[in-house]
């Protein structure tokens, strides 16, 4: 399972960037649960002075076997305010 993030755009964010995968074996009809925890640092972006924080705007979560197409399920997220990171 891959978890893939697309941040707010700004000059230097990624477009798409994945922020966390797990390898699941399953049998033929079995279902699991997963969980992805998403920190402070994996939502957080570098600007052009160097200076990393999670910044404001929309954050889309993607969850499935591969990077993102139209049919993966997703997740927007809407995170206010900004908060630098310690170096």
């Amino acid at each position: 399972a891959e978890l893939y993030l697309t941040p707010p755009q700004t000059e230097v964010s990624p477009k798409l960037a994945l922020a966390g995968f797990k390898r699941v074996h399953l049998a033929a009809g079995e279902t699991k649960h997963l969980v992805f925890e998403l920190d402070p640092r994996t939502l957080s972006q570098v600007d052009d002075k160097g200076v990393r924080a999670v910044r404001a705007g929309d954050y889309t979560i993607h969850v499935g076997g591969s990077q993102p197409t139209t049919s993966t399920p997703s997740l927007q997220v809407h995170i206010t305010g900004t908060q630098e990171l310690p170096h």
